[in-house]
């Protein structure tokens, strides 16, 4: 059931939408107890920053920012993405099928428009969380964590691992992720997707200061210090935004990125394993 249809259908029942009418709202969330989410909000923060960066540069890279509140060290509330399913969940309740099959179940034939538009929305969202992803090294990109939404477009969720937080997998995962399923569905709009990226990289890096802000901000003020900003979390994000260099070095190194990340071996393998072990969930 698509969001619209259900916010009205809720909106129809409520008592409190006829009372307060125009000044009414819905919003779905999840309530978490047990969890410290402190991370998880700086991570939309900064969600929300890079899309706000991204529009004032009149680059459309939409991004899904969502709301997330640390009401104590052990729980808070998220919103959660509406009118979006995870790629792993959405490949297993087609049958197991590709992406790029999945892709055109949904979207019609590759010679439709409906299928162009959604492709189009796919290249430039990937391009949007492609550098997001690669500026605060989020890990963990497996394809429970990447949401396919009703329109096209891809939408990243759980930001636990990022900066300098490890994990198990840590040396197989590349900065990017670009597997065979995505570079099947940007098919022979590659070069579009490479110039969006260096586009995206170049627009953050013109923003840097108020980036390195809310980094230096949260890690002075967090007590303890969160764990993704420990030790040289805030220079590395520097050092990987090339703020030293001019703009054509920034690019040649993105491409560099990219070009590392495209259809990498331990990307298809690091997904087969997520897959492997959460086939009963």
């Amino acid at each position: 059931e698509e969001w619209v249809r259900k916010r009205e259908r809720i909106r129809e029942s409520s008592p409190l939408a006829r009372r307060y009418q125009d000044e009414w709202d819905c919003r779905s969330i999840i309530v978490k107890s047990y969890d410290d989410l402190r991370q998880d909000q700086l991570a939309s923060e900064l969600l929300f920053l890079f899309d706000r960066c991204y529009k004032l540069e009149g680059l459309n890279l939409p991004l899904r920012p969502y709301a997330v509140v640390a009401t104590s060290e052990d729980g808070g509330v998220l919103e959660t993405l509406t009118d979006a399913v995870a790629i792993d969940t959405l490949k297993k309740r087609m049958g197991k099928v590709t992406l790029a099959e999945c892709f055109e179940k949904l979207f019609g034939g590759k010679g439709s428009m409906r299928y162009h538009k959604a492709q189009e929305l796919f290249i430039r969202s990937m391009a949007g969380y492609s550098v997001f992803c690669y500026v605060l090294h989020v890990k963990d990109r497996h394809n429970g964590n990447i949401m396919l939404c009703r329109d096209g477009a891809v939408a990243h969720v759980d930001f636990g691992i990022m900066l300098n937080v490890r994990y198990a997998k840590d040396m197989l995962e590349m900065k990017i992720k670009l597997s065979s399923e995505f570079v099947q569905i940007i098919g022979d709009k590659m070069e579009s997707f490479d110039d969006l990226c260096k586009q995206g990289y170049l627009a953050i890096r013109r923003h840097a200061n108020q980036l390195m802000r809310l980094l230096e901000v949260n890690k002075s003020s967090s007590v303890p210090v969160l764990p993704c900003l420990e030790g040289d979390a805030v220079e590395d994000v520097r050092k990987r935004l090339k703020l030293e260099t001019n703009d054509r070095v920034a690019e040649q190194h993105m491409s560099a990125e990219l070009g590392k990340a495209k259809e990498h071996l331990c990307t298809g393998i690091l997904d087969h394993i997520h897959s492997w072990t959460h086939a009963g969930v």
